[in-house]
C-alpha cells in the first residue's frame, strides 16, 4: 500500500492517500498482536521498522505510546490505545482518491488491509469537480475544487491532529463523569464457549447464551432463581407404590438452583432479549429459530 501511494504521480491525491498510512500502520500492530504469540515478535519488530515513516508530533507520541503494547491485555490499560482501536478514525479523501484507492484494493489489496479500512477507518468525501483521472498512476487532468467562500479545506494533513483531539477529549469525557462503576461478570467452570448475554434493566437477573445452544440463567445480588418443580397429577394410580407416592403439600415445593439452564435450541445462541418487564426472554440462534422463554416457569412458550 505505502509503495502505490508513493507510486502516485498526482501531488495532491498521493497527499490525501498518504493520510491513509497511518491508522493503517497503527491497526496493522494491534492485529499482529490479537493473533497471539507467534506474530507478537514479528509485530513488535514491524513497528521499529517503519515507525520513523511518521513524523509530526502527534503521530510521534501516540507511537511512542503504541510502543509500550505488547499483548491485547497492554490495550486495555492504556486508554488512548483502546480507544484508539474502538472508534472509528478519518481520514479526509476527495471522490477522485476514494476512486483510485478503490481501484488498487479491487486488484492489489491484501484482506487484511481491506478490513482494517472497512472496520476501523471512515474516509470523509471533499467535493471536488470533474477530471480524468489514471487508474493506476492517479494522474488527472483539470480539477474544479469547491469550497466555501473561496476556501478550500486542506485534504488530510490535519486528519490525525483532529483524530487525536476527540480520542482524548471522549477519554477526559469518561474520567470526568461520575458514571456509576461497570459491573464484570466472569462465567465459571464453563468448558463451552458463551456466546451472548444480557441482563435485565433491573439488574437482577444474567442470561447467556452458549455455543452448546443452552441458554443460563442467574440471580444477580439478592436475587435467587427458582424453577418450580413439576407438579405431580392428585390421581393416585394403581400402579403407584408407597415409596414413589409423595403428600399433597410436597407438590408446590420448588428447587433452587444456582443457574437455570433452558434447552431447546439446536445450535449456537446468537443474541438475547428481555421484553415484558423481564417476562419473558426472546433468543435466536443459528438453527433459524427465535425462541420466547417464560421466564415465571422457565419453558419455551413459542418458537418463531
Amino acid at each position: 500500500l505505502k509503495n502505490w501511494v508513493h507510486s502516485v504521480r498526482d501531488e495532491r491525491i498521493k497527499h490525501e492517500l498518504h493520510g491513509l498510512l497511518y491508522p493503517v500502520f497503527c491497526h496493522l500492530y494491534l492485529e499482529m498482536l490479537h493473533a497471539g504469540n507467534p506474530q507478537a515478535m514479528q509485530a513488535i519488530q514491524f513497528l521499529k521498522n517503519y515507525q520513523g515513516d511518521f513524523v509530526t508530533e502527534t503521530e510521534r507520541d501516540f507511537l511512542e505510546e503504541l510502543s509500550s503494547v505488547f499483548t491485547i491485555q497492554d490495550i486495555e490499560l492504556r486508554p488512548l490505545v483502546n480507544a484508539f482501536r474502538t472508534r472509528k478514525y478519518k481520514v479526509d479523501m476527495s471522490d477522485e482518491a476514494h476512486f483510485c484507492l478503490q481501484k488498487y484494493l479491487s486488484k492489489h489489496g491484501h484482506i487484511i488491509i481491506m478490513q482494517i479500512i472497512n472496520i476501523h477507518i471512515t474516509i470523509i468525501k471533499r467535493i471536488v469537480g470533474s477530471n480524468m483521472i489514471n487508474d493506476e498512476t492517479g494522474e488527472r487532468t483539470q480539477v474544479n475544487e469547491i469550497g466555501i467562500n473561496g476556501h478550500v479545506e486542506q485534504a488530510s494533513g490535519t486528519g490525525v491532529d483532529r483524530e487525536m483531539r476527540e480520542l482524548q477529549e471522549s477519554i477526559r469525557l469518561i474520567r470526568n463523569n461520575a458514571y456509576q462503576p461497570l459491573r464484570v461478570f466472569t462465567v465459571n467452570n464453563a468448558t463451552e464457549n458463551a456466546s451472548c448475554a444480557k441482563i435485565t434493566q433491573s439488574m437482577d437477573r444474567l442470561a447467556v447464551g452458549f455455543s452448546t445452544a443452552e441458554i443460563r440463567l442467574w440471580g444477580i445480588g439478592d436475587a435467587v432463581l427458582m424453577r418450580p418443580q413439576q407438579v405431580r397429577p392428585s390421581v393416585v394410580l394403581a400402579c403407584d407404590t408407597a415409596s414413589t407416592s409423595r403428600p399433597p403439600d410436597a407438590d408446590q415445593e420448588i428447587e433452587e438452583a444456582g443457574a437455570i439452564v433452558l434447552r431447546g435450541h439446536t445450535d449456537i445462541v446468537h443474541d438475547l432479549k428481555f421484553v415484558g418487564q423481564s417476562q419473558v426472554l426472546l433468543s435466536v440462534s443459528s438453527d433459524k429459530d427465535m425462541r420466547a422463554w417464560r421466564l415465571s416457569d422457565y419453558t419455551c412458550s413459542a418458537v418463531y
